[in-house]
């Protein structure tokens, strides 16, 4: 019984991969245009330099084209690709949304629970302590960042 034919990596290929690659196509839609399955187009990569580069060299093609036409229409007054660009590049400057910095804290609550509390005596305790706002104190925390 005949298998599958092998992959094989020619030049041909490279250059069909890095077109594909320059067009925009995910790894996803390369692999099906080449009839492979995505797992293929994987192990090929990250074992052949040369398929590796195709696909790195067509995708840097693909976003050099892109920004030489963002630019040029941004540059003969497309409104739209001037705040697109200005949006991506700049975002601290034009943003649509503008975030208010918030102070967030932490209560610290003391309970009395110790170990002769059976785990439902020392669930009630908490809650107890919880509901009546003793032994509470705040406790500032510092922003995570965004």
């Amino acid at each position: 019984m005949a298998g599958r034919k092998a992959f094989e990596i020619t030049p041909e290929l490279l250059e069909r991969v890095e077109a594909y690659a320059t067009a925009g196509m995910t790894k996803q839609e390369i692999a099906a245009s080449l009839g492979i399955h995505e797992a293929t187009l994987y192990r090929k990569i990250n074992g052949n330099r040369e398929f590796c580069e195709a696909i790195k060299t067509g995708q840097a093609k693909g976003i050099v084209a892109v920004t030489n036409y963002l630019m040029k229409s941004a540059s003969e007054g497309n409104v739209t690709a001037q705040i697109f660009y200005l949006k991506n590049r700049s975002p601290e400057n034009w943003n649509d949304r503008h975030y208010i910095e918030e102070k967030r804290r932490h209560v610290k609550q003391d309970v009395d629970i110790n170990a002769k509390m059976t785990p439902q005596e020392a669930a009630q305790s908490y809650a107890d302590t919880l509901r009546s706002g003793q032994g509470v104190s705040v406790i500032p925390m510092k922003r995570q960042g965004r």
